[in-house]
């Protein structure tokens, strides 16, 4: 483990700290999305989805959400826009149809668009937008529709009654732990994985660390992960793999 008592003490107070109310700088009192910011939002969301999909026919956007720390009453001062350009496939013959194929492809996209274009950002924070098939029903914070200016599920005031710093810290450990035990179990020839269990054990990043957003203490260890290095450890990890097996 890279980061400190201190560091892991800090993360979790941070993640436990419930606000009276939604962060004033995007909301009005009435929990409204601020107009000009809702607008310049939109404004990014539709010049992405026009130099992605917008010449692929039968590509459509459904909605565009702002989710994410900054639709909920635990949000921080730093928390980045959360943005998804929610897209179907309506009749495009060439494209699946299927939510997680569409979605691969989607992301594809979006990785693509990242490498001919500037971050987005709104006065200083970041705008980490991203093209997605569908948006995960299990939501600890917000969804808000920028489109038609209403919530599509409202923000949780208390999701983490019960949870204590120490409890948290505990149920990171536990995960982290999970991680390095799923790496050791996985079989090496002379040093190296094979592409079978690479993709085993990129699948488990995905649904296992990324994705895994079942239950509330689920959902605050992610967040843990991704404040500490363990994400950023464990993904370069994956990746060194990858690199590897493709050498020669």
């Amino acid at each position: 483990m890279l980061d400190s008592p201190e560091d892991l003490t800090r993360f979790a107070t941070e993640y436990l700290t419930i606000r009276d109310q939604l962060d004033p700088r995007i909301f009005y009192k009435n929990n409204k999305v601020r107009e000009h910011l809702r607008l310049r939002l939109l404004d990014r969301a539709h010049y992405m989805a026009n130099q992605t999909i917008g010449k692929i026919k039968g590509l459509e956007v459904k909605d565009i959400l702002l989710l994410g720390s900054s639709t909920s009453y635990y949000y921080r001062s730093g928390s980045d826009f959360d943005v998804a350009v929610e897209i179907v496939n309506k009749d495009c013959p060439y494209l699946p149809q299927g939510e997680e194929e569409l979605g691969k492809f989607l992301s594809f996209l979006g990785g693509s668009f990242y490498n001919h274009n500037k971050r987005f950002y709104v006065g200083n924070r970041f705008v980490d937008m991203k093209l997605s098939s569908y948006v995960m029903d299990v939501a600890w914070n917000g969804i808000y529709s920028l489109v038609k200016n209403e919530w599509r599920v409202e923000p949780k005031h208390n999701y983490s009654f019960g949870f204590t710093v120490e409890t948290l810290i505990e149920a990171f450990r536990k995960r982290c732990q999970e991680i390095d035990d799923f790496v050791a179990s996985l079989p090496q020839t002379d040093g190296k994985y094979d592409a079978e269990t690479c993709k085993k054990m990129f699948d488990f990043y995905r649904e296992q660390v990324l994705w895994r957003n079942k239950t509330v203490e689920d959902y605050l260890t992610f967040k843990m992960i991704k404040s500490t290095k363990k994400l950023k450890e464990f993904g370069a990890f994956i990746f060194k793999q990858q690199k590897d097996l493709f050498e020669f």
